[in-house]
């Protein structure tokens, strides 16, 4: 939450289950959390019902290591019922990707493996969004983004070269890459202009009477 790094998982469907098998690909690719927020949805709640559980039965099973699964456990931490706001800062970027992500695939249906694809190139233009305002210095030309703290550089691949061909006709490969190009076109029109400084009706104006 600090980087506003963003982490996009695919799952089948929303039980308990399915959304520990995205926890556990969360954790091998990105570490293991010792804390996690989330609002009060059903799914959650089962999830950290059941891992507290596994945690209870794995300390009952192997005593010698109950000190380092005692540090290790998951700290599960739920924001106030019917108060979305105290997760904005994970709701925005919730809302910000299904807001493109409708809008470029439209009626398409994609199979699971496209869709997991598509998600993944989406997460990549999400965390190569600029956190901050450019500063004026010509050495300073490459923007802070949330893939510098992940990676150490922005996420972006090359660039794939345009075709004029209808999207009907396209493979399937090549639609998943006009979907990922129409997400970035509308995350830079419709978000990055809203980070450009505006100095109007934010300084004070010293109006001079030139009375003679």
């Amino acid at each position: 939450m600090t980087t506003k790094a963003i982490h996009l998982e695919a799952v089948t469907d929303l039980t308990s289950d399915a959304f520990l098998s995205a926890l556990k690909r969360l954790f091998a690719r990105r570490g293991k959390s010792a804390h996690m927020y989330s609002d009060n949805g059903t799914t959650f709640i089962g999830a950290a019902t059941k891992l507290d559980k596994e945690f209870e039965l794995a300390i009952k099973q192997n005593n010698e290591v109950a000190s380092i699964l005692a540090a290790d456990k998951i700290e599960w931490h739920f924001i106030p019922p019917a108060s979305p706001h105290c997760g904005g800062i994970w709701e925005a970027g919730v809302k910000s990707m299904k807001h493109h992500l409708k809008r470029t695939i439209g009626e398409s249906k994609l199979t699971y493996e496209e869709m997991t694809t598509l998600l993944h190139q989406i997460e990549a233009v999400l965390n190569s969004r600029p956190l901050c305002t450019m500063n004026n210095y010509v050495e300073n030309i490459e923007a802070l983004t949330p893939a510098h703290f992940l990676i150490g550089r922005p996420m972006l691949d090359d660039p794939v070269p345009t075709t004029d061909e209808r999207t009907s006709k396209l493979d399937h490969w090549n639609h998943i890459q006009k979907m990922k190009k129409d997400f970035w076109n509308r995350w830079k029109h419709e978000y990055l202009t809203t980070l450009q400084k505006r100095n109007k009706w934010q300084q004070q104006m010293v109006v001079q009477n030139n009375r003679k």
